[in-house]
């Protein structure tokens, strides 16, 4: 079983660089070692998102933090990822993604078993998964 994580929210485009990695620090000396941060918060094509949440993972991963970021199927098409093909979210240095919702199909288990190495969540207010 996994070890329980203390994790902080961290939405970039409300702060700067320097604000960003004091906080990741300061989380870091208080046990934090998880980082949640929204995928959709920061506009700008494939190559500028990339570039940029590359940027926040290598800072959080300096501080020994795993990044989880969150994504639905509308990132996905904009990014132009599949569910077979993650790596654009692993160039951007995630370690997870969480699922705002499932695509309620064969996706959900491919992205479960994916090879990319992406550990992910899916958000757990899914209740119309039974209906």
């Amino acid at each position: 079983m996994e070890k329980i994580r203390l994790g902080i929210s961290l939405y970039p485009e409300q702060e700067s660089r320097e604000d960003i990695e004091g906080y990741l620090k300061t989380a870091s000396e208080h046990g934090f070692t998880k980082v949640f941060t929204s995928l959709f918060s920061v506009e700008g094509t494939k190559e500028e998102l990339v570039h940029y949440f590359r940027e926040l993972t290598d800072l959080a991963h300096k501080y020994g933090m795993v990044v989880s970021g969150d994504c639905n199927g509308e990132l996905f098409r904009r990014l132009g990822a599949k569910a077979d093909d993650l790596s654009v979210f692993q160039d951007m240095g995630l370690d997870i993604l969480r699922m705002d919702g499932p695509f309620k199909d064969e996706r959900d288990v491919i992205l479960v078993n994916n090879r990319d190495g992406l550990k992910i969540e899916f958000n757990a207010s899914m209740s119309d998964l039974t209906q």
